[in-house]
């Protein structure tokens, strides 16, 4: 993949930017930040702080899988330089009524210069296959079993056991997590680093080696089963993965 020296600054600034954010994470911690929810539920506004680091991180996907010369839709609408592959894609498009038409156009667009396509495409085609598996290896998926139940006199918690979901839902749940943050506002991220330092690993017997744990940071009900997603060492992976790829270019 050739990319601008732009699209390398770019990237190296948002890995800069969330490394220095990492480093400020004691100013989102806290006791005094949490926040209570109905039926017992706490949240905290880490949550947030950790989203950004992990959008900003993603957001380098579709950065780093863009064509080099990259134009948004207005510009690629005038631009002379682009004349032969607009002129395709119009003529292709002719056979639908105006709307549709409008429709096509875009949606052809977007196969070549789209921020999803972009991002599938630096999944699929541009990491190496070892980061490929270490980003997905970060990723784990369980199956709610039993609901977790609220009483006044105590909580049960939820039972789960670990599947194998497929990678496309992998990918899905990536670009998901930028688009929520994005285009609803939503932040997908765990508030429990707030009050426990889960970005460290852990010491555990019989060997005493550290060890990290998974986090789970999102449920969604596929085919009527309640799925938790799970990540581990985010976004340190991130990082390291988008570093290892354009320092490896």
């Amino acid at each position: 993949m050739n990319w601008s020296s732009e699209q390398i600054e770019l990237v190296e600034s948002r890995i800069l930017l969330i490394k220095q954010l990492i480093e400020a994470k004691e100013h989102f911690r806290g006791r005094d930040k949490i926040k209570n929810l109905p039926d017992r539920y706490w949240t905290h506004s880490y949550k947030d702080y950790a989203a950004l680091r992990v959008y900003l991180a993603l957001t380098c996907f579709d950065i780093l899988g863009q064509p080099n010369d990259w134009m948004d839709f207005n510009s690629w609408l005038r631009s002379k330089k682009r004349k032969k592959e607009r002129e395709e894609i119009i003529d292709k498009s002719l056979t639908y009524n105006y709307s549709e038409f409008i429709l096509s156009v875009n949606n052809e667009y977007n196969k070549i210069y789209g921020v999803k396509s972009s991002f599938y495409k630096f999944i699929q085609e541009v990491l190496s296959q070892e980061n490929k598996q270490k980003l997905f290896d970060s990723i784990k998926t369980s199956i709610q079993l039993t609901p977790r139940i609220v009483k006044p006199t105590g909580t049960t918690l939820a039972t789960g056991r670990e599947i194998k979901l497929p990678i496309e839902r992998k990918e899905k749940f990536l670009f998901n997590i930028r688009n929520s943050f994005t285009h609803k506002g939503v932040s997908i991220a765990d508030p429990a680093g707030g009050i426990f330092d889960n970005e460290k690993p852990s010491l555990w017997p019989p060997d005493w080696k550290p060890k990290w744990g998974f986090s789970g940071i999102h449920k969604e009900t596929i085919n009527g089963d309640l799925i938790t997603f799970s990540v581990r060492r985010w976004p340190f992976i991130l990082i390291e993965i988008i570093e290892d790829t354009i320092n490896n270019k």
